[in-house]
């Protein structure tokens, strides 16, 4: 909104200036360039002054956003089947285009710094619930049982985070905690040894 309201501003400020006959010129381009350098701000435009005054601004990669007295719409829509916010000109998608500016450090964040979050969070899970999982199964539970699986065993590092639980015989019965390594009395050695994966090299490839 902030964008098309300031492009039409400009474009309002080119048709004064083409039409003023050097009357207060100045003063319009002074005010002109205040709404340039905001957009600037918020999406990295390219401005070019025409040698009989208006200024021709585009945005992404030389899609017009304001051409003499002109300014053209940005659209915001849905992508689909994502649900993401889709910024377009004239029927064309700009989004991937826009990379500076206020505008391109919020799609930065949206689909860089944030999915590569998620995707550290997912590898961590995983790591953590396939190695305390090994660990667990290797001991003995208090039925004198061999452990099974403590956490569900994921199934890929896709969506790990989402899907890290107890597993649910574990959850419903806590004699099936195997924190023993053999069936003798007093021995905590399994325990330890999951522990012990706080200080240990776990993490991405046990790096």
């Amino acid at each position: 909104d902030e964008i098309n309201s300031l492009a039409s501003q400009v474009a309002a400020l080119n048709n004064r200036i083409s039409s003023s006959n050097g009357a207060d010129v100045e003063s319009l381009r002074d005010q002109r360039g205040v709404l340039l350098t905001r957009l600037s701000q918020l999406a990295g435009v390219t401005v070019t002054e025409r040698v009989d005054g208006p200024a021709d601004v585009s945005i992404g990669q030389g899609l017009a956003l304001v051409v003499g007295k002109d300014a053209f719409h940005v659209d915001v829509t849905t992508s689909l089947p994502s649900g993401m916010a889709a910024i377009s000109i004239g029927g064309t998608d700009i989004t991937s285009e826009l990379t500076q500016g206020q505008v391109g450090g919020l799609l930065q964040v949206r689909d860089t710094v944030l999915p590569g979050y998620a995707t550290r969070l997912d590898q961590m899970a995983y790591d953590l619930a396939t190695r305390v999982n090994v660990l667990h199964t290797a001991g003995v539970d208090a039925n004198g049982n061999p452990g099974g699986n403590f956490f569900v065993p994921p199934t890929g590092v896709a969506g790990a985070a989402a899907a890290f639980a107890v597993a649910p015989a574990v959850a419903a019965d806590s004699r099936l905690v195997a924190g023993s390594s053999t069936t003798s009395a007093g021995d905590n050695q399994t325990a330890r040894a999951i522990a012990g994966l706080r200080d240990a090299r776990v993490m991405s490839g046990g790096t």
